[in-house]
């Protein structure tokens, strides 16, 4: 298997959804299987590709501190909801002026989480850590015809 492409998803402002909120940002990747065959009429290797392959990388590792992470934090969250991104941007604007008495009006038992906070809990409580989460790749039989020069 071969990864030869790559498409990153995934931005701040996107809706939040079931994938924005698993995920937020990351990588689908696309590899390639097959075999590699001397083209006699050409003259030249080529790779012939007979299985496609698309599969999800992410990396959750909670070490930005920009001034953009300040801003825009993991998320608003309480035990019982999670704030949506247009209640979240009023919120963070409140926030970041630092008018709490408006926020505690407004959004009672809501807070904003950032990578730092996450850091803190991991250190307090000697548990949890960076990953990397893969999916499983989906195969999909390769278009007939699809030769790749190789080269070398």
């Amino acid at each position: 298997m071969y990864q030869v492409n790559f498409e990153e998803f995934g931005s701040k402002v996107d809706v939040l959804d079931e994938l924005y909120g698993a995920v937020g940002k990351g990588t689908f990747k696309i590899a390639i299987v097959g075999e590699a065959r001397m083209n006699l009429l050409l003259q030249r290797d080529d790779f012939i590709v007979q299985q496609i392959g698309i599969y999800f990388r992410d990396t959750y590792d909670f070490n930005t501190t920009s001034t953009f992470e300040q801003m825009f934090p993991l998320g608003v969250w309480s035990k019982s909801r999670l704030l949506p991104k247009a209640e979240t941007a009023v919120y963070m604007l409140m926030y970041n002026a630092r008018n709490m008495s408006k926020i505690a009006e407004m959004f009672p038992s809501l807070v904003p989480v950032f990578n730092e906070d996450f850091r803190r809990y991991q250190k307090h409580h000697q548990t949890g850590g960076d990953f990397v989460v893969y999916s499983d790749v989906m195969w999909t039989k390769a278009p007939r015809g699809m030769e790749i020069p190789i080269p070398w």
